[in-house]
């Protein structure tokens, strides 16, 4: 009998141990015994290449062909202000306009015209325009570091015999980038 007690005790101190074990180890609301498993997540972003660029007009006002400007050209300055992701370097060019006689930009008022230069320089010696009369700009410093304004220096040359009239033109901004 001995021996058989003996065997109930250890059968359960067994149970007892396995009750204690189980109320130890985590389990699910199923009442499975519960475990982890690891993973990696990725994350992923591009940035992309991009340019913004806002242009305001070169007004020249009033142009007096017998007067004021018979011998001095009337000038006059617009500017164009970029904007670029950090690390663009992006080139602006400037179109002839709607009106252009080839390389000739003009500006027009029904079927006359008047015409005008664009420049990159204060001395307006460098026409601005597109290929290699684009303007290159520094390296933009991207958000927080401000666009970019660049000056256009615009001239309508002394001593034009133009018809009196409201002149227009308009010319297309390229960021190149």
């Amino acid at each position: 009998m001995s021996q058989r007690i003996s065997r109930a005790a250890m059968f359960a101190t067994v149970a007892l141990v396995a009750v204690a074990s189980s109320a130890i180890a985590p389990t699910t609301a199923e009442g499975q015994q519960g475990g982890s498993a690891t993973a990696t997540l990725t994350v992923h972003a591009v940035v992309v290449r991009n340019c913004t660029v806002v242009a305001t007009p070169v007004d020249f006002g009033n142009y007096d062909p017998l007067v004021a400007h018979r011998t001095q050209p009337l000038d006059s300055t617009g500017t164009v202000t970029v904007e670029c992701t950090r690390g663009i370097s992006p080139t602006v060019e400037l179109d002839f306009g709607s009106n252009a006689d080839g390389s000739t930009r003009r500006m027009s008022s029904g079927t006359e015209f008047l015409m005008y230069e664009l420049y990159s320089d204060p001395g307006r010696s460098s026409i601005w325009g597109t290929g290699s009369q684009g303007v290159p700009l520094p390296v933009s410093p991207g958000i927080g570091g401000g666009a970019q304004p660049e000056t256009i220096y615009g001239r309508i040359d002394a001593g034009q015999n133009a018809a009196p009239g409201d002149y227009n033109d308009t010319v297309n901004v390229t960021v190149i980038f």
